[in-house]
């Protein structure tokens, strides 16, 4: 199996998107413009107009097709401020799924009115920051898991391809905390923003119940007494034979474990191994794309430069999760959204421009499917100068043309909700996704249909993702609980899976 790999970049704050991806034909944009004329005003005064000539630009010109096809005369653009990702899109390196959010089943405006059950017909506290950035980690219903996504994902790779778990912690690297790629057995190598080594690494005692968070000191003691033999390096044991550069720095430098960073900026002062040996990350103007992703998108390009280039493990397995979370001055844009949005959509704009400039360099494009979305979306109504917490939003993804072949380009799962409806009378049947007299839009997908796209691309069945793997040991479970509620009429478990990968 070649190098593969999977970029989460989580928004925290909740992004307005439909100031993302904005009507653009004639009837539905000065419908949306009306409903936002205040703060469509407002963006006049602070320089970044929202009318049709300011949107011409950026208008997308998206090739959906049979299932997805597109209500006829249906148009839509990207702010002006993200010409970038509106052309990457046109040449079909990104895809969209608009209207997604988190559900436990599918939903619809009469469940919604009729006073649903949190927990049982939707997710509790959906508009609640800390319960949604968890939700899209993790699934909890409550709010808080010991696993995420991605570690749940990664256990179900370490079982089909008999990894040993004490190198999985490798194959996950977070930019900050994140329960999103936490596994039933280990947290992630840690980094800051600027990617400077948090938590190196955590080591095993033998059995079967494996990995335990030890303090600095305990931990170190126990990899000495691990490592060590009667030639004082026991190479020899199976608990920890070196595979790739990373792990040999953590071997060779051993008695510098603890010194906060000495490993990790050890490694990458090293030289990158073949094939990318020659790629350069760039160093990115906070300017441009704002102060943390300016740190953070040399490290993430430097991080799949050189895993890229270590040797599979046993099975072929050579894979990479990393996460990102941050927020942009537009993230919980209650107030000023005029002037926070359009600054942090050009930040965001140049950073993943200069980012898949960077996987293209690498020639990875094909390799890393990346993923940007945030907890929930924001009211099609503004209050005084911004808009407020609300509940489906949209996911975008972004690979090459291989990766994307048959999504790139697309509104995956069909053509984005109108954000257009009549605010005094918003229980309409006539417009079945919009309820409450702000406007929130109903999720028409949801979460995991979305992110069981990773578990494919990384090798793992849709079976497996739902049902787990059986081992000597016991059932690795699966991570995504309830997609077999989200099968269509007459289709099976594959289909519940929206077709990005």
């Amino acid at each position: 199996m070649t190098f593969k790999a999977s970029v989460f970049f989580q928004i925290f704050g909740a992004s307005d998107v439909l100031d993302w991806v904005l009507p653009y034909d004639d009837d539905t944009y000065n419908a949306f413009a009306a409903l936002r004329s205040p703060l469509f005003a407002q963006y006049a005064t602070a320089g970044a107009p929202r009318t049709k000539a300011a949107l011409a630009a950026t208008v997308l010109a998206p090739r959906n097709d049979g299932a997805d096809a597109l209500p006829p005369g249906r148009q839509w653009a990207m702010s002006p401020q993200m010409p970038n990702m509106a052309a990457m899109f046109n040449e079909g390196n990104i895809s969209i799924v608009s209207d997604i959010g988190s559900l436990v089943a599918p939903t619809t405006k009469a469940i919604i009115l009729a006073d649903p059950v949190p927990g049982a017909d939707i997710p509790p506290e959906l508009l609640a920051h800390n319960h949604q950035q968890e939700w899209l980690q993790s699934l909890a219903i409550d709010g808080q898991s010991p696993t995420g996504i991605a570690g749940r994902i990664n256990d179900l790779l370490i079982a089909k391809f008999n990894l040993d778990p004490s190198h999985a912690q490798l194959d996950r690297i977070a930019f900050s905390s994140s329960t999103f790629l936490t596994a039933a057995n280990n947290g992630p190598f840690q980094l800051t923003g600027r990617g400077e080594a948090l938590q190196l690494t955590e080591f095993a005692e033998r059995g079967p119940s494996s990995l335990n968070r030890l303090v600095y000191a305990d931990e170190y003691s126990l990899y000495l007494n691990l490592m060590s033999g009667p030639d004082g390096v026991n190479s020899t044991d199976d608990f920890f034979q070196p595979r790739c550069l990373r792990e040999a720095s953590l071997w060779q430098k051993k008695k510098d474990l603890f010194t906060i960073g000495s490993v990790f900026t050890a490694w990458v002062n090293e030289p990158i191994p073949a094939p990318n040996d020659m790629f350069v990350a760039p160093a990115l103007d906070p300017a441009d794309v704002g102060g943390g992703f300016a740190n953070t998108i040399p490290s993430v390009l430097d991080m799949l430069a050189r895993h890229a280039s270590e040797t599979p493990v046993a099975g072929g397995l050579n894979h990479l999760m990393i996460h990102v979370t941050g927020g942009y001055p537009s993230a919980d844009s209650h107030n000023n959204q005029a002037d926070s949005a359009p600054r942090s959509q050009r930040y965001l704009d140049n950073a993943i421009a200069a980012y898949y400039q960077g996987l293209v360099d690498l020639g990875l494009e094909d390799a890393v499917q990346t993923r940007i979305a945030t907890e929930f979306g924001r009211t099609i109504t503004p209050n005084s100068s911004g808009t407020d917490h609300a509940w489906a939003t949209y996911h975008f993804y972004i690979g090459g043309p291989q990766l994307l072949a048959n999504s790139g380009g697309k509104f995956i799962g069909g053509a984005p909700v109108a954000p257009v409806f009549d605010p005094t009378n918003p229980d309409d049947p006539a417009v079945p996704w919009i309820y409450n007299s702000r406007g929130y839009i109903i999720p028409r997908h949801s979460t995991e249909q979305a992110m069981a796209n990773m578990g494919l691309h990384l090798g793992l069945t849709v079976d497996e993702m739902v049902n787990g793997i059986m081992t000597p040991q016991g059932l690795v479970p699966g991570a995504f609980p309830n997609l077999p509620n989200f099968i269509p009429d007459g289709g099976v478990l594959e289909d519940a899976v929206l077709p990005i990968v």
